[in-house]
């Protein structure tokens, strides 16, 4: 990891402060001696030439000298709206405590096969705003900025598990919940850079989006380039449950704790 994310550090750190970046904070302040209020939940507006305002997800207890694990969601368009993608419910159930959490919503493309799509173009907007989203984040709360995973379910874990092998050196690892295999021939072309990046892929048995051969066959491809691969299968359809959010937190504290330890 470099430090691509250094650019901007927390603005302010005494406990109670009231924090903001080019706008406000919607709902509280940030405290260290107390939980947070409300719904662990904290908007933050960007200027004009930024990307839409990003949401951020603080943990229980927020101790602003401590740097915090950062998860980003890479949300799809669909989902939007979607109870089960509330940033604070995908959060507070992998764990209240220990991770900063970030929403970003990804391109919406129709099918992974159309050629119509400049999906290098899109790719290229979506690193853009997860820059963004991580910079204007970094001015509110302390983050570790090699403690950064990048996560997404369905179309948001395929454009997560794009990224990441695009952008290896931004990421500790990614995770690709019910993805697929990003359609690009050119997804493993910083395959040195890629060697001994961690992935987790997960779906259920009864997906048919993301169907059990295509993540064992992924799998083995990002295996062969060098990666070191967790692959977890799930009693679910095409679905996010508790089992694979709790997965989610045993293997990002895996890393932060043993690293090098294969999953």
């Amino acid at each position: 990891m470099t430090d691509r994310f250094s650019s901007a550090r927390p603005e302010r750190e005494a406990a109670g402060a009231s924090l903001s970046l080019t706008g406000e904070l919607q709902h509280r302040n940030l405290r260290s001696d107390k939980a947070p209020t409300t719904d662990n939940q904290v908007a933050v507006q960007g200027s004009d030439s930024d990307a839409a305002p990003s949401t951020i997800f603080v943990p229980q207890h927020y101790e602003p000298k401590y740097a915090y694990p950062l998860l980003i969601w890479l949300r799809p368009s669909e989902a939007a709206t979607g109870e089960a993608w509330e940033l604070p419910r995908l959060m507070s159930t992998i764990s209240d405590r220990n991770y900063i959490g970030i929403a970003v919503d990804v391109p919406a493309v129709p099918a992974l096969d159309n050629l119509s799509v400049d999906r290098e173009a899109l790719l290229l907007d979506l690193a853009l705003r997860v820059e963004q989203a991580v910079v204007r984040a970094r001015r509110v709360v302390h983050i570790h900025t090699e403690r950064v995973f990048l996560a997404g379910f369905g179309a948001g874990a395929t454009w997560a598990l794009e990224l990441g092998l695009a952008r290896p050196e931004w990421f500790a690892g990614i995770i690709s919940l019910a993805g697929q295999f990003p359609p690009s021939r050119q997804a493993l072309r910083r395959f040195r850079d890629l060697r001994g990046k961690r992935v987790l892929l997960g779906t259920g048995r009864r997906d048919e989006r993301a169907t059990v051969d295509e993540i064992h066959s992924a799998g083995r491809l990002l295996h062969s380039a060098g990666l070191r691969v967790c692959t977890r299968l799930y009693d679910a359809r095409h679905e996010i449950i508790r089992e694979m959010l709790n997965d989610v937190d045993r293997w990002v504290m895996q890393e932060i704790y043993e690293p090098g330890v294969a999953a």
